[in-house]
């Protein structure tokens, strides 16, 4: 999992939705590797089960990825890279530019 969370950042860190996380095995290495993640779960207890672990940079969106509003998503995204911001990796993060958006499906 870490290879594939590598090869997904590996030109810089970038801002990714994971579509169906499930109990989170790429979403640790992901959030590990990413600037800011969004994980979009439709299934309630898998969801509540990932924001429970508080993963730094995280954002979990609970519901179907194509019946979340453009406005909801966009949310999300703004308060997943506020939070990796405000981790202690923020000088690292400035120097990056917060526009490249991956979607990674699973």
């Amino acid at each position: 999992m870490e290879k594939i969370a590598a090869s997904v950042c590996a030109d810089e860190p970038k801002t990714i939705v994971e579509i169906g996380p499930g109990p989170g095995a790429i979403t640790r290495p992901l959030a590990a590797a990413a600037r800011a993640l969004v994980a979009c779960e439709i299934d309630r207890d898998l969801a509540a089960r990932l924001r429970d672990e508080a993963l730094p940079g995280v954002h979990v969106l609970e519901g179907d990825f194509l019946q979340v509003p453009v406005e909801r998503l966009r949310s999300a995204l703004d308060e997943a890279i506020l939070a990796a911001r405000s981790e202690e990796h923020t000088s690292e993060l400035q120097s990056h530019s917060f526009i490249s958006y991956a979607v990674f499906c699973l």
